[in-house]
């Protein structure tokens, strides 16, 4: 009998639905993908999903993927969940910034 490996889990988090089913695409053969559109409580499904990787884009509408990332890393229950930073932006202060507040990398749409 052949053991089934659980994939590890990613919550791809982005106002933009379109972006989401592109990213999904390409990695949704390694790992378990969940979405949020960054508007519903995103705190919660980080907490119950406890994904092994978090995908956030940058902009996301009313909310600042950036806040979010801080807020993340900044409250010890969950800070040590990577953190890929997600953006459109080329301006490499952007960049800088993720990196500073730590997330794991960034990519650039």
């Amino acid at each position: 009998m052949v053991e089934s490996k659980k994939k590890n889990t990613v919550l791809i988090v982005d106002d933009n639905e379109n972006d989401f089913i592109i990213l999904k695409r390409y990695i949704a053969d390694e790992y378990e993908i969940y979405y949020s559109d960054g508007q519903d409580n995103v705190l919660d499904r980080i907490e119950n999903l406890r994904p092994d990787c978090i995908i956030l884009d940058y902009n996301l509408g009313t909310v600042k993927g950036i806040d979010l990332l801080k807020y993340i890393k900044a409250n010890s229950q969950i800070s040590y969940y990577s953190v890929i930073m997600l953006t459109n932006e080329r301006n490499p202060e952007v960049i800088v910034n993720c990196i500073k507040h730590n997330s794991t990398n960034y990519l650039i749409k």
